[in-house]
């Protein structure tokens, strides 16, 4: 005589279906919690042998797994993908109910083999795994949102250390998110506050260093928000204000420049020609200028594609322009010839103290 118990696994409750050599017996609902599972004893008890079959529902699944292992009763616990392929054409109608039923007769016509037991201590290290994969998914987007934060208030702060993860720059970020909190701290209080506000050693020249820096970077984030520039090229869908305003300090005062050419010489993104006899070489840039500046405005490129998607501007039309005409892999000439036109953008703006409007791009990018 072959026992099969069916069973149905939801969040508080088991659906459970008991079929002996193809008929079914028995069905019943039980709860899932001490009562539940002491009446499910009962019922496996009574029968010899009794095979059980159930599908894997996560955490739900799991008491009824880890006491059919304290009890020694062996189990087939199905894969949700096998279970609905395996399942699919006896569900007409699909319920809790008719699904333990399911999955005890299919027993009778389907072999199914017994689950591994494998040793509690995988288990706890399969938690242990996904809780600091939670954690860590946790950390960064509190990190991300730290980030958009930081660029409204002080984005310079972000390049005070090379590493953030370390205490110290996180006491500084809850403390000093604003430019104007280490204008109203004396020199004194702010060397005092980063040699205290960690428990590793810090050195008075290390200290002495980082009060400085954090200085001068709040300076520069003051005189940027009072340049007319400023608020000009942050109108450019894609910009942020940590790209403004390190344009801005590699740039300096656009206003000196004769032309958008003269500034794409200063940053190095002019072209270069080489022809000798019947040779002709491939134009590339010179890379002679600011190479800060050309990481800059070439990540730039990015930022404004991917700004585009709600901010339709004209660079990233002649950028997606240039790709759908181009026949070659690669995607880096394209983006140096849209940063010659970003800078025919900046310049047209900065010139005739205009914001970006993507209703004049034709009277910008001619």
């Amino acid at each position: 005589m072959r026992t099969v118990f069916g069973i149905d696994v939801s969040k508080h409750t088991i659906n459970l279906a008991i079929v002996v050599n193809k008929v079914k017996v028995d069905e019943c609902k039980l709860t899932l919690d001490r009562h539940g599972l002491a009446d499910l004893l009962k019922l496996l008890k009574s029968f010899h042998q009794p095979e059980v079959v159930f599908e894997a529902t996560g955490i739900y699944s799991r008491i009824l797994q880890h006491f059919l292992d304290c009890n020694e009763f062996e189990y087939t616990m199905l894969n949700p993908l096998a279970a609905k392929k395996q399942l699919d054409n006896l569900r007409p109608y699909k319920s809790d109910r008719s699904d333990a039923l399911n999955l005890a007769q299919t027993s009778f016509i389907i072999h199914r083999s017994l689950s591994y037991k494998q040793s509690p201590i995988y288990e706890q290290l399969h938690d242990l795994s996904r809780f600091y994969q939670e954690v860590s998914r946790n950390v960064i987007s509190h990190k991300n949102r730290l980030h958009r934060a930081l660029q409204l208030t002080f984005p310079q702060l972000e390049s005070l250390f090379s590493n953030t993860n370390n205490e110290l720059y996180w006491a500084i970020v809850q403390h000093f998110a604003c430019p104007s909190q280490v204008f109203n701290t004396s020199f004194t209080e702010l060397y005092s506050f980063i040699l205290n506000s960690t428990n590793k050693i810090i050195s008075a020249n290390r200290a002495n260093r980082i009060a400085k820096k954090l200085l001068v970077l709040a300076k520069n984030a003051h005189k940027a928000e009072n340049l007319p520039e400023y608020n000009l090229l942050l109108s450019i869908p894609g910009f942020g204000v940590r790209t403004v305003t390190s344009l801005i300090g590699e740039l300096g005062d656009i206003r000196r420049f004769h032309s958008s050419n003269a500034l794409n010489a200063y940053i190095g993104v002019d072209l270069r020609h080489y022809e000798s006899g019947n040779f002709v070489a491939a134009d590339h840039i010179s890379k002679r200028g600011d190479a800060v500046a050309r990481k800059i405005l070439f990540r730039s490129i990015q930022n404004i594609a991917v700004a585009s998607h709600f901010h339709p501007n004209h660079i990233n039309d002649f950028y997606q322009k240039r790709k759908r005409q181009s026949s070659q892999p690669g995607t880096k000439k394209i983006a140096i010839a849209a940063i010659h036109r970003l800078l025919r953008t900046i310049y047209h703006l900065v010139k005739y103290n205009q914001s970006y409007n993507y209703g004049k791009r034709i009277s910008i990018s001619n």
